[in-house]
């Protein structure tokens, strides 16, 4: 059923009493029973109607109302991921995509978390048109999540979606995905955009929906499918709620400013009349008929326990802008009731010395049961939602307790408060869910919790001494700010300052080129490029770009841009990054748009060779992390209607008695939502920079990555910096690496700040090095999470890293590898095969060659390959660290010769269990009647009866020449560590495809990677006979038994 125009998508902005009043499905005619269904308008007027179960029915029509008629199904006979359930494929979604339509599909059986999200491609979504192209997200019972009901949303790239998925466990998740030609991949970290954190938490099906610059996900929150109209209760079967956010990665909040992935959401439809459990919901912009909302529901006047019907009703006038999003402190919610709960440290924080034996993770109020109904019953905004989703989870929450209702009282659970023992200080960052106390018995007496906060408090309050935490400021340039962030350089700067560290690199060598900004008596700047003619202060800009530049440098421009640049033809983001060099007291910038000749072969690599030197010289870098592009700029002001949810002021009591007041608001996370921080060149960047001074969204913040307490300021927010190990981002890049000449500071360095020794002699360099060939892969690690505009860009845009860690490893750098560890430095992998690269951008045996994120397999001894040779030719002889032309690697190994035959399948996960090539006959190794040992699955060689940790084949691309399916196609085995070399017996090495072979000698590229480990503890699946499982381990141990090795070269 649908809903039409405006009101489909924004009855989420209505206040309750209206959304009461839900519209009635109109007429719908033809077939009209379906579940989960997805709607899409063909460019010749036809209406595709796609549902779950039946390989993905479609239903067409010349009209939104019909009639609808069965027009066949997407895939015919069986998905191609060899999973239960993949002859009866669900919840569809489907999208027109830079020209193709694709439809994404589920693979599972109900209440079974191994499953998968497959895709198929079609140019005119007709019933036999599709090609199915197997998974991109996979899931098992160790996942945090269950990998079904995708959907698929642009951000504002060209090529820039988002998938979503994800059913009760951990509810919805999301990540980057990239499209290049037919075939989707990975393209970004998955992380959470929704969750039930109460109960089984019943929330799935998230469809978002772009409207102008704001996201909206629509989830469908309670039972689905097996519930009985006759004994559920309305608020616990399916009803649709919707958040909104700026970004679409989130965080997504509703219209209280709850967060989405603490149980929020606005509802925007639920049971009424003969309407039941309305889920299963998308969006839908139809020319004739506006914006439309679509659902699947059960018709109460036809069916009793069942679902399936569709309509749509008659179009209403909805108001779009009925609510905001307000963090603003002089607006927050105080009522009666709210004044009641103190955050009382004396009385009501546990004894965080233990002698009560009570764990320090709560905070209990003085505030009965009876207190909590009278809130809720006079609709108290603070308590109101969070007694509504107890409710929700429990029907009882209040009344079990009515007998001893002055014996229960609301509870907080803390997360880590900061406790200072010496100075008698605490730090209240979080409360993570209310929840219900017996102050006799001492503990809780619920089973949920509900409403996770940000806690905080304004300057000058005595709550300030014990909440850290600050209103977000409106303004990023603010005076204030600017007179600190000088006395922090000055501080950092002076010979014996607050922390000498920083001073201790500084060479004063400027770059080659400047941009000189000169302050007009009038008001304004005087700006232009400079050369620089020696030692000189100056500081540094890391943005995004955001496509090409129209008034960069050029050889045409540089001598007029040396003379003058007109204000007006800079971007909002350069223009910013001169307003805060201004107001920091220095005159010169370093832009790199601006300060390299941008179509000049020669000065681009001269000066991308010498990046190291120019952020690590800088006194600061400007990181401008609000903008996406040049032209969005970063100094504007602050929307907190965006930002945040609402707040709700509470007195505070503090440990000496004196009163104070603190707020709540409920928001999504800080950092790490940064546009720039998905960007591969700005990682180095911020690693080789000294300090940083980013601009967020949401807070400014200036670090010192010299010094091992790692000072810094910040706008107001949070105090203390946060770490994200997915991006491993501000994890401080030693400055100068030379642990040759101080070994022990390292050490203390790497103890202060991290926590963790470095378990290397202080006379013993070898030791030393195998640390920092462990830093520089997980540096790549982090960097080909990113995502880079040139894909040729690939080795340049690391190169500042590579240059930096070089003196330490004492080695030929060979394509983004070290060559003294080349034998394992091989052994990276992809996440899944992707097409290969239009232009060359690294011999295949490097992870320089490949798109997307690659990862080590780390800890491998008992090498068994012998590196011969490495032949590199660089595309720029000067730059020792950037981009090859070619590069070969002789070495000599054990080498397997083995077929793969019926190409199937290109892109996939490598834990799933689809079939990518349906056999790998090994030769004079595996005989006929045990080929089932050998199949290639999901990229992956494995058995048939595969378990995780059975370690497999993880292939980076397809054979370059095309497979013939009637045909066996050669690929070869080259181990590289004997067996023994990880957790249990198998060898590792790569898969190759032959070249050329002579006499003298055999070329070949690498195509994957094998790991035939099999680990102790995976034993042996119940379903398996012992003695083929035994085959099958033999098999894997003893694979490169009897064979003597071969010297190979791998292109």
């Amino acid at each position: 059923m649908l809903l039409p125009t405006l009101s489909a998508c924004l009855l989420a902005l209505l206040p309750s009493a209206v959304l009461a009043q839900y519209p009635t499905p109109g007429a719908c005619s033809g077939e009209c029973f379906t579940h989960d269904p997805a709607v899409v308008k063909r460019a010749d007027g036809k209406y595709f109607r796609f549902s779950t179960l039946d390989l993905i029915g479609i239903s067409t029509a010349d009209d939104l109302a019909g009639p609808w008629t069965s027009a066949g199904s997407v895939i015919q006979g069986a998905s191609v991921i060899n999973l239960p359930g993949n002859t009866e494929l669900w919840a569809p979604d489907v999208s027109y995509m830079r020209g193709l339509y694709y439809c994404f599909y589920s693979v599972s059986k109900s209440g079974s978390q191994t499953s998968a999200i497959g895709y198929a491609t079609s140019a005119t979504m007709e019933s036999g048109s599709w090609t199915d192209h197997g998974i991109v997200v996979t899931s098992t019972g160790a996942s945090p999540y269950n990998a079904i009901d995708p959907n698929v949303v642009n951000g504002t790239g060209d090529n820039e979606w988002y998938l979503q998925w994800g059913s009760y466990w951990g509810d919805v998740y999301q990540a980057r995905v990239a499209i290049d030609g037919e075939y989707v991949f990975r393209s970004g970290n998955e992380h959470q955009i929704a969750y039930a954190p109460d109960g089984i938490h019943r929330m799935e099906g998230a469809f978002i929906w772009r409207r102008d610059n704001l996201w909206y996900q629509f989830l469908s929150v309670g039972i689905c499918c097996t519930y009985n109209p006759a004994t559920d209760p309305i608020d616990e079967v399916y009803h649709i709620v919707v958040c909104r956010s700026d970004n679409p990665a989130g965080p997504y909040v509703d219209k209280n400013g709850v967060s989405c992935t603490s149980g929020g959401g606005t509802t925007v439809l639920a049971s009424h009349d003969n309407i039941y459990a309305p889920g299963g919901q998308g969006v839908f912009t139809d020319p004739a008929h506006g914006d439309v909302l679509y659902y699947h529901y059960l018709d109460l006047n036809i069916y009793s326990t069942s679902l399936h019907n569709y309509e749509y009703p008659k179009q209403r006038d909805i108001p779009a802008n009925s609510i905001r999003f307000n963090m603003s402190t002089s607006n927050a919610h105080s009522c009666v009731h709210c004044q009641k709960l103190v955050l009382d440290l004396i009385d009501g924080w546990f004894d965080y010395v233990g002698d009560s034996g009570i764990p320090n993770n709560g905070l209990i109020f003085d505030f009965s049961l009876i207190d909590v109904k009278r809130a809720y019953a006079d609709g108290c905004l603070l308590l109101e939602p969070i007694v509504s989703r107890w409710l929700q989870w429990d029907k009882a929450a209040l009344s079990r307790w009515d007998s001893r209702a002055d014996e229960i009282v609301l509870f907080a659970n803390i997360d880590n408060p900061v406790i200072d023992m010496e100075n008698d200080t605490q730090d209240l960052t979080e409360i993570q869910g209310f929840c219900l106390w017996d102050k006799v018995a001492m503990k809780r007496v619920d089973k949920v919790a509900a409403g996770c906060f940000h806690v905080f408090a304004d300057a000058g309050d005595p709550a300030a001494d014990y909440v850290r935490t600050r209103p977000i400021a409106r303004r990023p340039d603010s005076p204030g700010f600017f007179n600190r962030a000088r006395k922090y350089l000055d501080d950092c700067l002076q010979e014996a300052g607050v922390h000498a560290e920083c001073n201790s690199s500084a060479s004063g060598k400027a770059p080659t080129r400047l941009l000189e900004i000169n302050r007009l008596p009038q008001g304004g700047y005087s700006l232009r490029i400079q050369k620089s003619t020696g030692p000189v202060k100056y500081i540094a800009l890391s943005y995004c770009w955001g496509g090409d530049q129209v008034h960069k440098t050029t050889r045409e421009r540089l001598p007029a841009y040396s003379r003058d640049i007109q204000w007006a033809n800079l971007p909002q983001t350069i223009q910013d990054a001169v307003k805060v060099t201004a107001a920091l007291d220095a005159r010169y910038l370093w832009v790199d748009s601006l300060c390299i000749i941008q179509d000049d072969d020669d000065d681009k690599a001269r000066e991308i060779a010498d990046m190291p030197n120019v952020y690590n010289e800088a006194t600061v870098t400007i990181v401008a992390g609000a903008a996406r592009t040049a032209g969005d700029g970063f100094l504007h002001e602050r929307d907190l209607n965006m930002l945040a949810g609402s707040a709700f002021k509470l007195p505070f009591r503090c440990r000496d008695g004196r009163a104070g007041s603190v707020y709540l608001t409920e928001m999504g996370e800080l950092q790490f939502d940064e546009h720039i921080d998905t960007r591969a060149w700005t990682l180095q960047e911020s690693y080789l920079s000294k300090r940083l001074l980013r601009f967020n969204s949401k807070q400014c913040n200036l670090l010192c990555q010299c010094s091992p307490s790692k000072p810094q300021i910040v706008d107001g927010w949070k105090v203390d910096q946060e770490y994200d190990v997915r991006y491993l981002e501000n994890i401080v890049f030693p400055r100068k690496l030379d642990i040759q000449d101080d070994v022990e500071g390292l050490k203390n360095f790497y103890k202060s700040t991290f926590g963790v020794d470095l378990d290397y002699d202080v006379g013993n360099p070898e030791t030393a090095q195998g640390d920092f060939i462990d830093m520089w892969r997980d540096l790549v690690e982090a960097y080909t999470m990113r995502d880079l505009s040139v894909p040729v860009d690939r080795c340049l845009a690391i190169s500042g890293l590579a240059d930096r860690i070089a003196p330490v490893l004492n080695t030929r750098y060979v394509a983004g590898l070290w060559e003294r560890f080349l034998p394992t430095d091989l052994l990276w992998r992809v996440t899944a095969p992707r097409p290969k690269p239009k232009e060359y951008q690294g011999p295949s045996w490097s992870w320089t060659s490949v798109n997307g994120p690659v990862y080590f397999i780390k800890a491998i001894k008992d090498i068994s390959l012998e590196i011969r040779n490495v032949d590199i030719e660089l595309q720029n002889p000067k730059v020792l660290f950037g981009a090859t032309k070619r590069g070969t690697v002789r070495v000599c190994g054990k080498l397997l010769k083995t077929y793969w035959t019926e190409h199937q399948v290109y892109t996939s996960q490598n834990e799933s269990p689809k079939t990518l090539f349906s056999k790998a006959i090994l030769s004079d190794m595996i005989k006929a009647d045990t080929t089932g040992m050998g199949f290639l699955e999901g990229g992956v060689i494995t058995s048939s009866t595969s378990k995780s940790g059975q370690g497999g084949l993880a292939a980076q691309a397809l054979p370059q020449r095309p497979v013939d399916p009637t045909k066996q196609s050669a690929i070869y085995f080259l181990e590289i560590c004997a067996p023994g070399s990880r957790t249990g017996p198998g060898s590792i090495g790569l898969v190759l495809q032959q070249k050329t072979e002579s006499r003298t000698s055999s070329k070949f590229t690498r195509i994957g990677l094998f790991d035939f480990t099999i680990h102790p503890e995976v034993g042996k699946p119940e379903d398996v006979p012992a003695e083929e499982w035994q085959k099958f381990v033999d098999c894997r141990e003893h694979i490169f038994d009897g064979f003597k090795p071969s010297e190979i070269e791998i292109e």
